[in-house]
């Protein structure tokens, strides 16, 4: 997956959905990627605010003490990336 700060419009950060080979969803703000291992070998790192939603269930946040989620890229099935702007101080 690329989506470098160069492809990303000026004062948005990088915000995803993830869905996972077992039909789980997790939602966040892209923390960091690795882009340069062998893809199987890849991971996604995701920050807050993290949501996840399983089988059946709606999408809900995780507890404010998880501050990252790193998922393998050989449990995911999709990737939707959506550019949101940045919150002004």
């Amino acid at each position: 997956m690329r989506c470098s700060a160069d492809e990303r419009p000026a004062g948005t950060v990088t915000h995803v959905r993830v869905r996972l080979t077992n039909g789980t969803v997790f939602t966040g703000k892209v923390a960091g990627y690795t882009a340069d291992l062998d893809p199987s070998d890849r991971e996604i790192v995701l920050a807050p605010p993290l949501f996840s939603k399983t089988e059946g269930n709606k999408l809900a946040p995780l507890p404010v003490e998880w501050q990252r989620l790193i998922l393998p890229t050989s449990s995911i099935e999709s990737v939707a990336v959506q550019y949101k702007r940045q919150a002004l101080p």
